[in-house]
């Protein structure tokens, strides 16, 4: 199981996993803290996220890594399922496009016109180019693979 970025064909899976469960995926993320590594899930539906759902997936997910996953001898790994919350986590350019004009917070890979972390309102979204605003009106293109870490940022507006 490759750890950072999630290995692509186990998130089509879980994604499969969540969908045939009923739930919006919104994507995962394995993450390495405090020597133990967790593999979170973040599923969403219209109705909102109880803890309910979240038992419901885990317990999907928790059958396929039994009966059919083919994880490495060794794999040790904490299974979370969670709501987006209202920090919403950004993975995909879809979800740049789902929330233009939104505040968000982006940490970079590498620095882009040495920063590495930008907040700011996406203004636009092409191909695989994020671009945001700030507050002081500057603007940044930011591409979509240098992008390690993308969250709404929570500014009481619930619009979407």
């Amino acid at each position: 199981m490759k750890k950072g970025n999630v290995a692509f064909p186990l998130e089509l899976k879980i994604r499969e996993i969540v969908e045939n469960e009923g739930y919006e995926f919104v994507g995962i993320q394995f993450i390495n803290e405090h020597e133990r590594t967790t593999l979170r899930i973040y599923i969403d539906s219209l109705g909102g996220i109880v803890v309910k759902d979240c038992e419901n997936v885990s317990k999907a997910v928790n059958r396929f890594f039994e009966e059919d996953s083919k994880l490495e001898p060794g794999d040790r790994y904490y299974l979370e399922v969670s709501s987006p919350g209202l920090e919403r986590p950004l993975f995909r350019i879809d979800d740049y496009l789902r929330f233009a004009g939104d505040l968000v917070r982006i940490k970079t890979r590498v620095p882009i016109e040495g920063r590495r972390k930008f907040t700011g309102t996406i203004d636009s979204v092409r191909e695989n180019i994020i671009t945001i605003k700030t507050d002081s009106t500057e603007s940044f293109e930011i591409e979509i693979e240098k992008i390690t870490k993308a969250n709404l940022v929570w500014d009481g507006d619930t619009k979407k």
